[in-house]
């Protein structure tokens, strides 16, 4: 699958680097008496303003930034990497310097990477074609189920070593029963881990908008406020919030629920932000209607 990619959002670019800036100018007033900006004296160099940085971690010729200062950025390419960005430099590599946030490289002069070919990225959430599992598993659920079932093909790059993708309810609950909620009669469900860092996780849903007992009843979403709508094909979507709730699979998830034909398709990812919201909405907009 060829996936679409697109440069970083000018929204967050623009304001980041404004804070960025704010921050350089506030270092500067904070510096000078009476919080004016110093002058510099006319045969000295420019003035440089101090960013706080770290040193990377050296662990055997292999280099990792501490905990305390997560983005790591290179001297050669000036770039510097979110700790959820898709395929960084490999640890031989060693980081100039250390950050605490974004903001701070950016500060010391350092510049947001592009994004990897194949991957889409919105609000520095990373997207990438879905696991290969589901060729077979979604025309088997479809089988069962006799609807049209929703097979993601993008997904968020799980981080390292994390959960991988998973038919049926999330862990520890998960059976991996192919896609068929052994809880629920007609409801297709698929679970995947988010980023850890912008995501916890994802989940995918579908079921007959007939169906008497739905997942919107019987402890998937408590409904919240409506958040908006958007268009998911040529169906009409609606973005609901799923009220917190420890024994809900979808508590403090975004939802995003359209119906298709004679069935309703759910995309939920948590925690809700905005980033989270454009996530769910390319997800849903990159589904692929499989039937058996």
């Amino acid at each position: 699958m060829k996936v679409r990619t697109y440069p970083r959002s000018r929204t967050t670019r623009a304001a980041l680097t404004a804070l960025a800036v704010l921050a350089g100018w506030a270092s500067l007033r904070l510096a000078s008496p009476g919080g004016q900006p110093p002058v510099a004296p006319s045969r000295s160099p420019a003035l440089v303003v101090p960013t706080p940085r770290t040193l990377p971690i050296d662990d055997s010729g292999q280099f990792r930034c501490p905990a305390a200062a997560p983005v790591a950025a290179y001297a050669r390419s000036r770039l510097f990497y979110p700790t959820n960005y898709p395929r960084p430099p490999a640890d031989g590599v060693p980081p100039a310097a250390c950050f605490r946030t974004e903001v701070d490289a950016l500060t010391a002069g350092f510049e947001w990477p592009p994004s990897p070919p194949g991957v889409l990225e919105e609000e520095e959430v990373y997207l990438a074609a879905g696991s290969s599992a589901l060729t077979k598993a979604c025309p088997a659920a479809a089988r069962i189920l006799r609807f049209a079932v929703p097979c993601p093909t993008l997904l968020p790059l799980p981080s390292p070593g994390g959960a991988l993708s998973a038919c049926g309810p999330p862990p520890p609950e998960s059976t991996n029963p192919g896609c068929v909620d052994p809880y629920g009669e007609s409801l297709f469900l698929f679970w995947s881990p988010g980023d850890g860092v912008a995501l916890s996780d994802v989940v995918v849903e579908a079921f007959p908008t007939s169906r008497p007992q739905d997942p919107l009843s019987d402890g998937h979403c408590e409904r919240g406020p409506v958040l908006g709508t958007a268009a998911v094909g040529r169906d009409a979507g609606t973005f609901v919030f799923c009220r917190p709730n420890p024994t809900a699979i979808l508590g403090g998830h975004v939802m995003l629920t359209w119906r298709h034909g004679r069935v309703t398709y759910q995309v939920a990812l948590a925690p809700d932000s905005y980033a989270a919201r454009r996530a769910t909405l390319d997800i849903a907009r990159f589904i692929r209607y499989v039937r058996g």
